[in-house]
Parts: structure tokens; sequence; C-alpha cells
């Protein structure tokens, strides 16, 4: 069974939801990067992925320099994203 050609109509509502399914996958994009893995001063945050999901590891002053302590022991692709992040945060891998 031959498809029969699109009309105009159709081929405008296709574009439409293809437009906004672009505009939506730039803005999921976008809030993705703007929001993960940065450290303001004296923080640190890290997202760590996991099997079962994700989850936002974020520690400041006294905290931040225990967790960098903790996580310089572990040699882990986790440990290694926190190890960068507590580096530009300014504290030292021995705390």
């Amino acid at each position: 069974m031959p498809l029969r050609p699109a009309t105009r109509r159709e081929r405008r509502v296709l574009f439409g939801v293809l437009g906004a399914l672009a505009v939506a996958v730039v803005a999921i994009v976008v809030a993705i990067v703007v929001t993960s893995g940065s450290s303001s001063a004296g923080c640190i945050s890290v997202t760590g992925t996991y099997s079962t999901g994700g989850a936002t590891l974020r520690a400041c002053g006294a905290d931040a320099r225990r967790f960098c302590r903790q996580e310089a022991a572990r040699g882990d692709a986790l440990a290694r994203q926190v190890q960068a992040q507590c580096r530009r945060a300014g504290y030292a891998r021995s705390g």
C-alpha cells in the first residue's frame, strides 16, 4: 500500500513539532551543562552517576576539607572527579 504525499498542513505541523523538540533538547542540554560540575568558592560539587541513578555531592568549608581527605585515599572515577574539584577549590589532596 503506497503512502500518499503529505499535505502542506501536515508538513507544517511536522516541522512545528520537530522545531519544538529541538528547542526542548537544546534547553535540557544547556541546563545540564550550566548546573553540573561547578564549584563555588570554598565548596566542591560533583555529580556522580551510578547504575541506579545519580546524585550531586556538595560540601563546603570544613566538610569539604574532610571530604577531600577521604576521597584522596580512593582511586575510582568518582574519587578522581572529587579530587579535581578539590584542587580547583584550593584544598590540597591531603587536606
